[in-house]
């Protein structure tokens, strides 16, 4: 009994460590990702090529077309160029092709990237604003975190507004961030709504690019958030500008009218002031005229007064001796 005890510990020993032994061959299958959330397989199983450039050409998706007021266009597409590997499919993008085909296919003038440096490190592009000129586009930059919103309001603002202008300069402009969905139709939406585009409203301008697009644009609340809060901005600002203008223009009527009632006070002053400049001159006339009366009796008199010497001595001598007159005494 001992002997057979003992033997059946041996073989579920030798059992178990077989298991352990077979369980240790055994490969784990199990995808692990990487900092970047991307998947990864394991050694046995190869990663397979599955887009590049000539497989799938780079799309372009026009969110914003031109109209009265601007004459340029508006599309949205992801980064071209990157080099990454989605659910064990590897990206092995042409960065000079994908720059070409946006400039050939869809005439686009400048590249707005949303990514920053490092970002653009880990889909293996380095000097990306050197590639994109080199291409014989233009360059725009403006980093935003992924599944962010932007994080500054007013330097978002700015972006827009020098986007709108080079609409308005007739620019075709595609868009960009990883996958050209969430913070690239986050950057969209506030462009249409500068552009006075869907009446203004948060709500309609993400329907729009998410209808243009698809429908994961705009991914997350905060990037919602951020376009509700840039449209209230917005509107805010429309009202303080009217009321700006209101105020402007009460200030001119009320200058004009300022204006009209110093005119009007300047030219009766200036009546006022030939009045009395009449009235000094008759008055320095007539001063003049009696000193002048003055001087011409002044003149008689003493020509009267040397008149009466001169008789009176022709009268007592006559030029002879009172001794000739009346002889001698």
């Amino acid at each position: 009994m001992e002997g057979s005890s003992k033997g059946f510990a041996v073989i579920h020993a030798n059992t178990a460590r077989s298991l352990v032994s077979r369980t240790r061959d055994v490969p784990d299958k199990t995808p692990s990702r990487t900092k970047s959330g991307t998947e990864q397989k394991s050694a046995d199983q190869p990663e397979r090529v599955g887009r590049t450039s000539k497989t799938h050409p780079i799309p372009l998706s026009w969110v914003i077309d031109p109209d009265a007021s601007t004459l340029g266009r508006v599309g949205l597409c992801y980064c071209p160029g990157k080099q990454v590997t989605r659910n064990g499919e590897r990206w092995q993008r042409d960065m000079q092709a994908d720059l070409g085909r946006l400039r050939d296919d869809f005439q686009v003038t400048t590249i707005v990237c949303l990514l920053g440096d490092y970002e653009l490190r880990t889909y293996q592009i380095r000097d990306y604003g050197r590639s994109v000129e080199a291409a014989g586009l233009q360059y725009v930059q403006f980093p935003i975190i992924e599944m962010a919103a932007p994080d500054s309001a007013d330097k978002t603002k700015v972006l827009v507004l020098e986007l709108m202008a080079r609409m308005q300069r007739g620019e075709v402009m595609a868009i960009h961030c990883r996958g050209g969905v969430g913070r690239a139709g986050t950057i969209a939406a506030c462009l249409l709504l500068e552009l006075g585009r869907c009446k203004g409203l948060a709500r309609s301008a993400i329907a729009e690019v998410r209808n243009r697009r698809c429908p994961q644009a705009v991914e997350t609340r905060r990037q919602e958030e951020f376009i509700f809060k840039y449209a209230d901005n917005l509107r805010d600002g429309l009202l303080v500008e009217e009321e700006r203008k209101k105020i402007v223009s009460q200030k001119k009527t009320s200058a004009l009218s300022s204006d009209t009632t110093c005119k009007a006070s300047e030219s009766q002053c200036t009546k006022e002031n030939n009045e009395t400049t009449t009235v000094f001159n008759s008055a320095k006339e007539r001063r003049a005229e009696r000193s002048r009366r003055a001087g011409e009796k002044e003149a008689e008199k003493k020509s009267l007064a040397s008149n009466d010497r001169g008789n009176s001595g022709s009268d007592m001598h006559g030029g002879l001796d009172e001794r000739d007159i009346y002889g001698t005494f």
